[in-house]
Order: structure tokens, then C-alpha cells, then sequence
């Protein structure tokens, strides 16, 4: 029998147990730039995503053009083509799943940063960092040799506080 420890230090563990109280169901807590719903939310862009063995969307990474460019607040919603052979990275935003196609146990309405299934449809919000956000196949081979590409999101400002991804609301 293997026991972890999971507990947040200052939180007790009764207290951060999503299962405190006896219920058998519970509703996440995500931090502010990570909106509970984004399915039905007013999108700023779209775009299509295929991924190769060496390129994206038929193209190699080049370091000087960005792939395209958003403002900082952006919902953008993805459709991931071709991630059973080559998972799709992004850095920086989490990506909701935003209906029931993409199989591989990929629930609709989690957020996750890398994708291996068949064809989903994802929403992320470039919400408060701005600068280049990279992409690639999650494949190190494949990445290396060109499956990678990046975008740009301006108005934002880099982000130094420590505790972005912790604050929950």
C-alpha cells in the first residue's frame, strides 16, 4: 500500500480535501486566468492546428516569424488535428476542452496543457502575460527537427509574482 502526502502547507488537510464534508462530487477551484467556463465564451481568434512529424501545420519552425499574433485577453479557440501521433504542447495558458471529441480520456470543461487525442477543439485565454507563448509536438525528436512554432501576445506584461498559479478563486 503506497500513502502520499498531499497536504498544502498552512492548509489542513480536512480543510483541503475536495472530499471534506463526505461528499463524493466536487467543483474545482481554478486560478483567476483559468475561467470555469470558456465553451460559451465571445472568441477573439480561431485557428486550425495540424500537427506533423516535422512541421505544423505544413510549416518548419522559423525563430523570427511568429505564427500569428493576439492581443493580452484573447479567448482563442483551437481545432487539434493530427495529436494521436504527435501531442500538441503550449506553454504558458491551459487549455479547456471544450466538447466530447477528443477521446484519450480527455474530459470536456478540464484544462490541461498537452493533447494526444483525435480531434479537439480547445479554448485557452492569453490572459496576462504578453511576449512570445511557444508550441510544439511534445515528441523531443519532433520538436528538434522543426514541429514548433510560436505566437505573440501583446499589451500584456511578464508576470513576476510567485503565486500566479495558486491562487485559486
Amino acid at each position: 500500500e503506497m500513502v502520499v502526502d498531499a497536504t498544502l502547507p498552512g492548509c489542513p488537510s480536512s480543510e483541503c480535501s475536495p472530499y471534506a464534508g463526505g461528499t463524493d462530487t466536487w467543483t474545482p477551484r481554478f486560478p483567476a486566468y483559468m475561467p470555469s467556463s470558456l465553451a460559451s465564451a465571445q472568441l477573439s481568434a480561431r485557428h486550425d492546428v495540424s500537427m506533423g512529424a516535422t512541421t505544423i501545420n505544413g510549416r518548419h519552425y522559423n525563430p523570427v516569424a511568429p505564427d500569428f499574433s493576439l492581443r493580452v485577453g484573447s479567448v482563442v479557440e483551437l481545432h487539434l488535428q493530427g495529436t494521436n501521433n504527435h501531442p500538441y504542447h503550449l506553454h504558458m495558458f491551459p487549455m479547456m476542452v471544450t466538447d466530447s471529441s477528443c477521446g484519450n480520456g480527455y474530459v470536456s470543461g478540464e484544462y490541461y496543457d498537452t493533447f494526444s487525442g483525435t480531434n479537439c477543439h480547445v479554448r485557452f485565454v492569453a490572459a496576462d502575460l504578453g511576449g512570445s507563448v511557444v508550441f510544439h509536438c511534445h515528441i523531443l525528436e519532433h520538436e528538434d527537427e522543426g514541429a514548433m512554432g510560436f505566437f505573440t501576445v501583446q499589451g500584456g506584461y511578464i508576470n513576476s509574482n510567485p503565486n500566479r498559479a495558486t491562487n485559486c478563486s
